[in-house]
């Protein structure tokens, strides 16, 4: 499954990042800082000191779904639905990937270090899901952490150019059983870029390309091309 998993998450990462970098380009244009004793320079310090240090959770990813103040955006086509549980996204079709994007708050910046988790239901058993980090501004770079509904894991790094995965860990280890429903936690930690399935041994794959974050995805997939999942409990963790 690892040689189709590469050539899907290629397209993913294409499609996801310059939806991103449009989102973002948009996001910049319409807003601006709220002005702190009529500086916004030190408004603009305060936002970013802020999401430096701040931790996040919702119940409900994904704009629209989302209560919690947390800003979000999603791939072309994706299908986002908002259920009282968690929030379905699913591929559009054409498309190679559905995927939400955490932007953070408006003006906050995030930390070099830091975890994500996310629970994971409703996988199918040709489809896999994960956590993309350290997603690069106005590139395709980032990493992926993904878990696959046959128990397969995989840690790859996107090139910045062509978007074309290399994987960098999870090709040694074993697979999880096989399931639909999954919790997964990732951290990037200087060069260590690591992840762990609720039951499964963590492991890290050592990579230094990418130091800083632009937002962080949650993408699915499947051979059939309809891939889709629920995801709920979003929790982002700022780390030393």
């Amino acid at each position: 499954m690892i040689g189709w998993f590469q050539a899907r998450a290629w397209g993913m990462a294409k499609r996801g990042s310059l939806v991103l970098v449009m989102a973002l380009s948009l996001g910049t244009a319409a807003c601006s800082a709220p002005s702190v004793g009529g500086d916004p320079t030190a408004a603009a310090r305060t936002a970013i000191a802020e999401g430096q240090k701040q931790a996040y959770h919702t119940r409900l990813p994904g704009d629209g779904c989302d209560i919690n103040g947390g800003l979000w955006s999603s791939g072309r086509n994706t299908s986002v639905a908002c259920g009282p549980n968690a929030t379905h996204v699913s591929e559009g079709k054409g498309e190679f990937v559905g995927e939400l994007f955490f932007d953070w708050k408006d003006g906050y910046a995030f930390p070099a270090n830091y975890s994500v988790a996310v629970s994971i239901a409703g996988l199918p058993s040709d489809g896999c899901a994960g956590i993309t980090t350290r997603q690069q501004k106005n590139s395709l770079g980032a990493y992926g952490l993904y878990i696959c509904g046959d128990g397969e894991q995989n840690i790859v790094r996107y090139n910045v150019t062509s978007g074309k995965p290399t994987t960098i860990g999870g090709a040694d280890q074993p697979h999880a059983p096989p399931g639909l429903s999954f919790q997964i936690t990732v951290s990037s930690i200087g060069d260590q870029q690591c992840m762990q399935v609720t039951g499964q041994q963590k492991f890290c794959a050592t990579d230094a390309v990418f130091k800083t974050t632009e937002s962080i995805g949650l993408p699915v997939f499947a051979d059939s091309g309809s891939g889709s999942a629920n995801f709920s409990d979003f929790t982002f963790t700022p780390l030393p």
